[in-house]
């Protein structure tokens, strides 16, 4: 089966020799980690900053919202709150803060100004997780019977809000949202993973049994799927088709999209997993100089760029 079919976009660097050149971003005073939670794939990064945790599979001590623009930090929450989730291409984020032991969806400007979105006052929580660059903001709230349900805030109607369909759930999961308004992530109920759409469609992910969409764009979804003894990579369309997989053997999962359809993965190396770049099934840069703990968590557009953790440090490999 064959790939959906992408717009052109610009040349690359998957495709071309690239020597890949690390660097870190900034870190606060006092933290020596980090742990991103969104980006615009090309200038802005937001997540938090914090102390190491004893073992590689904990949290962040203490952990402060931050945002960089190129690596370099342009705003930093001194006090917990708010939490910053997801970032666009204007520096805009999504988060949400705490107000009487209630969470609030919000959006905060680079220079940390909050502003409140508006939700239903019978909602026991309620949050912003993603933002597209247009400024549709897409969040989750949970109702008084304690099911989730998915919210978006549109940019075209500043001060509203729509709940969008959502299968009868406890967990809501959202990875990502492009900017022809479709939303990937998946329920606790519904595991396989779902495709919405801000005009209000959902569609269940074709899959084994559990997926994990990590990002889509223009329809294109990439992610991972298991069935707790089997395991692969996959990339579906926006009808929620696979329309390849990657058996485990190979791919441990899909982690990042490009601008041109080229795919970061995890591939095994021996016993371990090794990022690695992918076009059309195949991989097409094996990432030989990139450390085995860096997992690719963005591609910027012109393909020049990875933005990702490594070993709980924030890095950008740069194509050189």
């Amino acid at each position: 089966m064959g790939l959906v079919a992408l717009p052109a976009g610009p040349a690359s660097a998957a495709l071309t020799a690239c020597a890949w050149q690390a660097t870190t971003f900034e870190l606060p005073a006092g933290a020596d980690g980090a742990d991103f939670s969104g980006s615009d794939s090309n200038r802005y990064v937001v997540g938090e900053t914090g102390t190491q945790p004893w073992e590689s599979d904990g949290s962040l001590y203490d952990p402060q919202a931050t945002l960089w623009d190129n690596g370099k930090i342009v705003w930093h929450a001194t006090n917990g709150l708010p939490h910053a989730l997801d970032v666009n291409s204007s520096g805009v984020m999504a988060g949400d803060t705490i107000i009487n032991n209630k969470f609030y969806g919000i959006t905060i400007a680079k220079d940390g100004t909050t502003k409140m979105l508006p939700g239903d006052p019978a909602w026991v929580d309620y949050d912003a997780e993603l933002i597209n660059n247009k400024g549709d903001v897409v969040g989750g709230a949970i109702k008084a019977d304690l099911k989730h349900v998915l919210v978006l805030w549109p940019a075209n109607a500043p001060g509203t809000y729509r709940v969008l369909p959502t299968p009868s759930t406890t967990e809501l999961f959202l990875q990502d949202l492009d900017e022809q308004g479709e939303i990937i992530g998946g329920t606790q109920d519904a595991p396989q993973g779902a495709i919405w759409t801000t005009s209000g469609t959902y569609t269940p992910l074709q899959t084994p049994k559990f997926a994990d969409p990590r990002a889509v764009r223009g329809g294109h979804i990439v992610g991972g799927w298991d069935t707790f003894s089997t395991f692969g990579a996959a990339e579906w369309n926006a009808q929620g088709t696979m329309t390849r997989n990657i058996p485990g053997s190979t791919a441990e999962g899909f982690t990042a999209l490009g601008a041109d359809g080229t795919i970061a993965g995890q591939i095994w190396v021996g016993y371990s997993q090794h990022p690695s770049l992918w076009r059309g099934g195949q991989v097409v840069d094996p990432l030989t100089a990139v450390d085995t703990d860096f997992v690719v968590q963005w591609i910027s557009d012109d393909g020049t760029r990875l933005t990702g953790i490594q070993d709980w440090v924030p890095t950008q490999y740069h194509c050189s």
